[in-house]
């Protein structure tokens, strides 16, 4: 069984066992298993690259509007000052023609894009070199594509990418530059002029997120496109991307030195980084949090950060990251820490924080996360950390030419643990209790406190990993960054929340967001779980297309002609009668209140019949048909059960024993889930000659 030195890690524990990712007979620790993002026909490595049609036209879409011109972009971030001036004037009287007014091995012609990156590669580290820059710490290096790891590939690496290592790049567990994402702080594409399109910059942004998807602490991420004659520089942030007009760097090397060595900076907060993560003497991640307000305003609180459990899979949004960390103050508790980027007129209303605090106060005690402590986080040497700021946009010119740019502030929470996510269900009874809990949450959420979530996912529902939870804490909503409350509700209808979920009301902006809108919201939820998903943590190969007419561009018709026909989707029979009659019932909810207008003034009625629905399910589930939909290995569920009855007895009496002296060595899953099961056997790799014996013992 499981020592209690390794307790602290149950909660991932618990995950991975409930997630299904056990290990295959070829089993490798270093191999990271394929997730597949929920309700999706694809795994993260089914994307294709943003060279090609498909992932083009996605980001195109997403990068709609997102686009700034910076006239003054290098001035502002990149600014020459004496000591480029002079690593310059050194530069130029060996590597620079004066005569034709170009760098020396930039060949003015050239055939392909590969034809210059051998030249290109080696002044840009010429240039660290003369500015004084450590190789050991920044350097510009050739990725391999057939090495380079990515999180959404395939994806073609970038020509060069800048790499460095040090504290503030806490994914980099070397003492050198590496030529993975992990390292990496500006990818740098090398084409020819020829082959530059407006499209081209597409690839700056994927390159960008995956740097972002690498690394747990940047705040922004700038990216270039260097071709024979132009620079051109991007800086993308949760806000979208500014870009800076071409650099002509033959003509100005002194303005293109200042920049490459801007880039390369020591200063980790001037290149983007988040210097409240880093790494302790011990190479151990860590986060500082310095609250802002309360009773405890001023006090600096750190964190080891034992894993991360969520990551949003691209920079420009929210860009929501989440670590299990435990505290460095001898608290035997774990927490969760979120790290968001709030939009302005939301942080201008209230953070998540602040009304799950008031929702609390209000009486709303279970159902939510609780939250320990919320902050904005602030740069050193300057006050709150927001796009605006990072951008260097003064706020007189915002108001006018960057009228467009949605500000964003970047904040942080700290929760205690929640749980797995919704659609690891165990079997069908913990989904729908976890189900009914979470609108029961909502119902309280509203009615108690007079708060309305307005982002209903299968992201935001969780179901509660601790066995002694009690009706109601079963099922945890969270994520209430587009939370609001029902008085400072916005009059005019607006378009919140995941695309996927949302209700026809919401896509068509008819009407403002009501409660009824996050009902049907939870509707679609369900629809997912049942028709998506074949069992527990057994995911569709293929999304059936009822489901996926209903995200369509013309989602909002779809779902519409969904309501208005009898409930047609297909839910899997695993899931039994019983359940497919509770979808039946609430396709059934969502098509009366179609044509509510405003808020509906029998809101206790409408969550009574939604609720009761669910009640009456949950009774019908027969005793012998649950104990056929469970784990098919009942003796790692029972270890399981037993390892999380114990760490909920010892963290709430503060008998757990969480050792921090050294860091822990990964162990394949099997060794994690209990020690009495054998681990699997790997199978044994034969050299080419002794391939090729055996094919002579077999003629």
């Amino acid at each position: 069984m499981l020592s209690e030195r390794s307790l602290p890690v149950f909660p991932s524990l618990i995950f991975r066992a409930h997630s299904g990712l056990q290990p295959s007979k070829d089993y490798d620790e270093t191999q990271q298993p394929v997730r597949r993002h929920p309700g999706t026909d694809c795994s993260t490595q089914d994307h294709e690259e943003p060279g090609s049609s498909r992932n083009r036209k996605y980001l195109r879409a997403k990068m709609k509007g997102r686009w700034q011109e910076d006239a003054y972009f290098l001035e502002k971030h990149f600014p020459t000052d004496k000591h480029s001036k002079a690593a310059a004037n050194t530069l130029m009287n060996t590597h620079y023609n004066k005569k034709t007014k170009r760098w020396k091995r930039i060949p003015e012609a050239a055939a392909t894009g590969t034809d210059i990156i051998g030249s290109t590669h080696t002044l840009l580290n010429t240039i660290l070199s003369k500015s004084n820059i450590p190789s050991s710490q920044r350097g510009f290096l050739q990725p391999d594509a057939g090495t380079m790891k990515v999180s959404r590939g395939p994806l073609l690496p970038p020509s060069l990418l800048l790499c460095g290592a040090g504290k503030a790049i806490i994914s980099n567990p070397h003492d050198k530059p590496i030529s993975e994402y992990y390292s990496g702080i500006v990818p740098i594409q090398v084409m020819l002029e020829s082959e530059y399109k407006p499209s081209s910059r597409h690839l700056s942004v994927a390159h960008a997120n995956e740097i972002f998807q690498a690394q747990d602490n940047r705040r922004y991420i700038f990216s270039a496109i260097m071709t024979e004659r132009y620079l051109r520089m991007f800086m993308v942030d949760p806000s979208g991307c500014v870009m800076a007009p071409p650099l002509d760097y033959h003509t100005r090397p002194l303005q293109f030195c200042s920049v490459i060595a801007g880039m390369a900076t020591l200063d980790e907060v001037r290149a983007g980084f988040n210097t409240s993560i880093s790494l302790d003497i011990n190479m151990r991640p860590t986060i500082q949090l310095a609250i802002t307000s309360g009773p405890d305003a001023g006090k600096q609180l750190s964190y080891w950060i034992k894993e991360r459990l969520f990551k949003a899979s691209r920079i420009i949004g929210r860009a929501t990251t989440c670590w299990l960390v435990a505290s460095m103050d001898n608290d035997p508790k774990l927490y969760v820490i979120k790290d968001a980027w709030m939009g302005f007129s939301q942080s201008q209303n209230e953070m998540e924080g602040s009304l799950i605090s008031y929702a609390t106060s209000k009486g709303v005690s279970r159902g939510l996360v609780r939250i320990q402590h919320q902050a904005i986080i602030s740069i050193p040497g300057r006050s709150e950390d927001t796009v605006v700021k990072n951008r260097r946009i003064r706020p007189g010119v915002f108001t006018t030419e960057y009228s467009i740019v949605q500000d964003r502030i970047h904040t942080r929470i700290v929760m205690e643990t929640c749980g797995k996510p919704i659609w690891h269900f165990s079997n069908r009874k913990e989904l729908l209790v976890a189900f009914h809990d979470a609108v029961d949450a909502h119902r309280r959420l509203l009615q108690v406190a007079g708060v309305l979530h307005r982002d209903i996912s299968m992201n935001n529902m969780l179901i509660n990993i601790d066995p002694n939870a009690e009706e109601g804490d079963r099922g945890l909503l969270i994520d209430l960054d587009f939370a609001v409350r029902v008085e400072k509700q916005p009059l005019e209808p607006m378009h919140v929340g995941t695309a996927r979920f949302m209700s026809y009301n919401v896509t068509q902006r008819r009407r403002k967001h009501s409660y009824l809108d996050d009902l049907e919201s939870f509707y679609y939820v369900f629809c997912w779980l049942i028709c998506g998903y074949n069992g527990p943590r057994d995911s569709r190969v293929k999304t059936p297309d009822a489901l996926k007419a209903l995200e369509s561009k013309d989602g909002g018709e779809s779902k519409l002609l969904h309501l208005q026909n009898p409930f047609d989707l297909p839910v899997q029979s695993w899931f039994g009668p019983s359940i497919h009659e509770l979808a039946v019932q609430l396709h059934d909810f969502c098509q009366s209140r179609l044509e509510a207008s405003g808020p509906c003034p029998d809101a206790d009625r409408d969550y009574a019949e939604y609720l009761g629905h669910i009640k009456d399910t949950i009774v019908n589930l027969a005793p012998e048909e649950e104990a056929n939909f469970g784990n098919e290995d009942t003796a790692k569920l029972a270890a399981i059960e037993n390892l999380a009855t114990e760490f909920f007895r010892k963290r709430k009496i503060g008998e757990m024993d969480i050792d921090m002296e050294e860091p822990e060595r990964k162990r394949p899953v099997w060794s994690q889930v209990a020690g009495n099961i054998e681990p699997p056997r790997r199978s044994k790799r034969l050299s080419r000659a002794q391939v090729g014996t055996k094919r002579k013992r077999r003629k």
